[in-house]
């Protein structure tokens, strides 16, 4: 039982560490039935339980265990083992607390690098308010020395059942021989203390395993010439290596290793029929070369080095892989383990971006990722910025964990990468004068003498590698509002540069505050970002818009959505995108993603490996780092959105709409040129399909952005500078004067005609003209709008066609949507459906005019009914605000032959002494809501991205 217990909570840890990520998880439920209980899978090696035999000396200390001494950790918290309560027995280890920490640390215990080990303990708490439990695991190295520290998430609270911690798996260091490990228990304090009172605070500890199991790894092996084994270019040898230690080598085993996509498709599969061997017989690593063409089983007793393979080039296109391998005997699975990795396009490293990453909780760790191995992630995903804690790698320089950053910080710059020192991480000494308030200007803003003794040594460390430096994280909102803020900058640059090199100073500013640009130098910088998660795209594009003031340097730090299963990848990788196209059409100098590692959904996954949205990262950082934004957007049919690019030497278009990710794309039509492709987020490559009728690529848009490849530029142009004069007009009947304006963007003279093509109910004079145009030349293409008795308020869909002969024929249509109505004064309805059946109309006429323009408007209001005798209401006399009369259909047979025909029906507001005419039709049902019945917008749903938000 306790060997299934522990498997089950080594199978929950992995999959609460995040090595399986969102989409590529299997159930727990799943993972239990797949369990063996067979003594290989897991052994205890040591339990302690508190027991008569743990307390020979009956000293109450348990034999061989050491209390840490010392200021910190006072003698007056008792600490010592009960002998009445305990989790399956009568005996724990209690601390009762007194406004102290404490630590008790077992003796060593051996282990074996052959092994995989977890650690478990009981928990129980009572009486905690401030103060915390937690289990810690220290390795040893042969000497007995400290190399390495994991701990448990921390316990505090009150109540009466025991809590399951633990810890692993955990990976003994595969390069030494002899070893230990330590267990520890820890009472850890915080602002504020527990003190003994009339209910003393108290913490027991019991039932804590240690245990071993065997150990399947598995990683692929870098390519010829790489320092990484996680990132490999089209074309490039991919070999996985899977490698069994532990297990019971004379006995037969089941190897299979899995490939899947970043769907979670399974697309390859390699079984090894495992023949037992001798003890003393080592088993070489199993290879699979992907380059095979199929997975057939192998048979092998040892290596098989795979099949031959007459191509050295990965079948494998672009995207993100996992792999997994599972070891089964008797056709029971025993152990499981994984890796990712990722395959490129092959482009040119960018030698200068904007874009970049944060990471205000720390780097992951360095027993997962080396320093090389990260920054060949960093330039391969197009970063120029890396921004990292500072202050306290210092104090850490002994952790494990730690990278070693000057080290890091060389392997950036020769990648052109520049490192930014967050400095959000003060000492517990600075944190405690700070009387709990996190924000970092109240720190900097102390004389200075109270903080840069402690900034001294590492400004010192890393003033070679780090010019800029930003002043808490990108949620500390403690600058803004500051009095002389700029001269508080100026004198801590003062004391930055006394051992920096004119350093940079930068603080974060959130979205919609108004920026005092006068207080920021040539060599500061604002991080705009928000505390409230996942603000929209357009507050961000807005902000930046509202900001641009002389130089100031405008940096924007970007989040990815939550961690959460429901989320789909569309959805993340929408939101990501366009916060992205916000940011630089906005005028970011830089673009920075706060926190890509994530447990499902990053850019990179908590063991450093590329993560789900790693591609499309990559391709919007390549595809926007170097490309101009132009001044105005393209227009559509079906309502999609553009941003047209100028990247170096080609003209592109960025296209999405602001559907639901979940609903399908819909299809837009324009001429863009002959040699159009389309890619998306992932790499892949398509040609448009072609309307043979009219010359147009037909292109499936959905929320996900897609670049619209190889535009021929003059086309591209003309169509930018197309539109009408007026854009819109008032809802009055008789004529109404509008022009086409445009420009001749082709190197050359051209001529031609042009047609427009407006609903055939509008009387529209003319609809054609001729045009003759020198190059840049400019043209104006009067006509006149009548508006109709039946005239709607809103969008009217309308093109505008060209035949153009420069150094060839040209043909396209131009979308180009007509508003109807100046948006003073409008009319709209609602549907309500009673229990009866009857549904209820509600007409809403809003009168907006004010000012000099206010006007009092009156109004013959008719409800028309194919079929049916006319409804009328009459408004009288509406200043600014709105109205809302109700009309009423009865009659069921009309209501369900309404529903049936689908035909549209009419309100018509006709303005008493005045030319305003507004008409508004709908259906039947449309947009409807039940009386007494609550509305499906206010249902409980799963989470949206704000990707389904208006953009800039």
């Amino acid at each position: 039982m306790i060997i299934r217990t522990l498997l089950i909570i080594h199978l929950t840890v992995i999959l609460q560490l995040g090595l399986f990520p969102a989409n590529w998880g299997l159930g727990i439920g799943r993972l239990q039935a797949e369990l063996a209980t067979e003594p290989e899978v897991a052994i205890p090696v040591k339990v302690f339980s508190f027991e008569a035999d743990d307390d020979r000396d009956f000293d109450g200390i348990p034999d061989d265990w050491t209390r840490r001494q010392g200021v910190d950790f006072p003698e007056f918290v008792r600490a010592e083992i009960d002998q009445k309560v305990g989790y399956e027995s009568q005996r724990s280890l209690r601390f009762d607390l007194n406004g102290g920490r404490a630590v008790f640390y077992s003796y060593r215990i051996p282990i074996n690098r052959t092994y995989s080990y977890f650690v478990r303990a009981r928990v129980k708490c009572a009486n905690l308010k401030y103060n915390c439990a937690q289990l810690s695991v220290s390795f040893l190295n042969s000497q007995s020395q400290r190399v390495r520290k994991e701990v448990s998430e921390p316990i505090t609270g009150d109540f009466d059942e025991w809590k399951l911690i633990e810890i692993g798996p955990l990976i003994p260091n595969l390069d030494q021989e002899k070893q230990f490990i330590v267990i520890g228990c820890h009472i850890l304090t915080g602002d504020r203390l527990d003190v003994a009172g009339t209910k003393v605070p108290q913490v027991w500890f019991d039932d804590i395993w240690v245990g071993e199991a065997p150990r399947l790894s598995i990683k692929t092996i870098p390519a010829q010439g790489k320092s990484t084994n996680r990132l490999y270019l089209l074309g490039e040898e991919i070999v996985i290596q899977s490698e069994i230690q532990g297990v019971d080598h004379r006995k037969k085993h089941r190897l299979i290793v899995d490939l899947f996509d970043d769907q979670d498709q399974q697309i390859a599969s390699r079984p090894y029929e495992i023949e037992p061997i001798e003890d003393n017989q080592p088993r070489p690593p199993f290879l699979w070369n992907l380059s095979e063409t199929n997975g057939t089983p192998a048979k092998t007793s040892g290596s098989d080095s795979t099949d031959e393979s007459t191509s050295k080039e990965t079948q494998l296109p672009a995207g993100t892989y996992r792999v997994l391998a599972r070891l089964e005997r008797n056709g029971v699975q025993h152990l499981m383990s994984q890796t990712s990795f990722a395959v490129l396009e092959r482009s040119s490293k960018l030698t200068s971006s904007d874009f970049g990453w944060a990471f205000p909780d720390g780097l992951p760790s360095a027993t997962s990722v080396s320093e090389r191995e990260l920054a060949e992630l960093a330039s391969e995903s197009g970063l120029g910025w890396i921004k990292i804690p500072l202050w306290s790698s210092v104090r850490k320089a002994n952790d494990p964990h730690q990278h070693n950053l000057t080290s890091l910080m060389a392997e950036m710059e020769q990648r052109h990468i520049t490192t930014v020192g967050m400095l959000n991480d003060p000492p517990a000494e600075l944190v405690r004068i700070m009387n709990g308030d996190k924000g970092m200007s109240n720190l900097f803003m102390m004389p200075v003498n109270e903080w840069y003794p402690s900034l001294e040594p590492v400004l010192a460390r890393y003033s070679f590698h780090v010019r800029h430096w930003q002043l808490g994280d990108d949620l500390d909102e403690s600058f803004v509002g500051l009095n002389n803020l700029g001269h508080s900058l100026q004198q801590i640059k003062r004391e930055f540069d006394r051992i920096g090199r004119d350093v940079f100073l930068g603080v974060h500013w959130p979205y919609g505050t108004s920026i005092p640009a006068n207080q920021f130098g040539a060599h500061d910088f604002v991080s705009l970002g928000s505390t409230k998660e996942y603000r929209t795209p357009d507050k961000l594009y807005e902000s930046l818009r509202l900001s641009r003031t002389g130089d100031l340097n405008r940096w924007v730090s970007i989040d990815l959505l939550p961690p959460d299963k429901r989320i789909r990848r569309e959805h993340r990788v929408a939101y990501l995108a366009k916060q992205i196209i916000a940011a630089k059409v906005g005028g970011a100098s830089a673009i920075i993603l706060k926190n890509p590692v994530a447990e499902r959904g990053g850019v990179l996954n908590t063991d450093g490996s590329p993560g789900e949205l790693f591609i499309p990262w990559r391709v919007l950082t390549h595809e926007l780092n170097d490309a101009r934004v132009e001044r105005t957007t393209l227009s559509f049919r079906n309502g999609a959105w553009s941003i047209a690019l100028r990247n170096r030497d080609e003209t592109m278009l960025v296209l999405w709409r602001d559907d639901d990710a979940d609903g399908p794309p819909r299809e837009e039509r324009a001429y863009l040129g002959d040699q159009v492709l389309i890619s998306d987020l992932w790499g892949n490559v398509t040609k448009p399909k072609i309307d043979t009728t009219t010359g147009e690529q037909i292109i499936s848009v959905g929320s996900v952005p897609i670049f619209i490849r190889n535009c021929t530029e003059p086309i591209l142009r003309w169509q930018l500078e197309v539109n009408y004069e007026n854009k819109r007009i008032s809802s009055e009947t008789g004529a109404h004067q509008e022009a086409i304006i445009g420009k001749n963007t082709f190197p050359q003279g051209v001529n031609g005609t042009v047609r427009l093509k407006f609903p055939s109910e509008w009387k529209v004079e003319p609809r054609e003209w001729p045009i003759q145009l020198a190059q840049g030349e400019s043209f104006r293409l009067p006509l006149t709008i009548h508006f109709p008795p039946d005239g709607c308020l809103g969008k009217l869909e309308s093109h505008i066609e060209f035949e153009i002969v420069s150094d060839r024929t040209y043909k396209f249509m131009l979308a180009r949507p007509y508003e109807i109505g100046l948006g003073d004064v409008t009319l709209t309805a609602k549907q309500k459906i009673h229990p009866d059946g009857q549904i209820e109309i509600e007409q809403i006429i809003e009168n907006n005019t004010e000012g000099k323009n206010a006007e009092t408007l009156s109004f013959d209001c008719v409800l028309l009914i194919p079929g049916e005798k006319r409804q009328h209401q009459k408004v009288t006399k509406l200043a600014k605000g709105s109205d809302h009369r109700i009309y009423l259909i009865r009659d069921l047979e009309t209501i369900k032959r309404l529903q049936t025909e689908e035909k549209y029906i009419f309100l018509k507001a006709r303005q008493t002494n005045g030319r305003r005419v507004l008409n508004y039709k709908f259906r039947l049902g449309e947009n409807s809501q039940r009386v007494g019945v609550k509305s499906e917008s206010s249902k409980e749903t799963s989470p949206k991205s704000d990707s389904d938000t208006k953009d800039p």
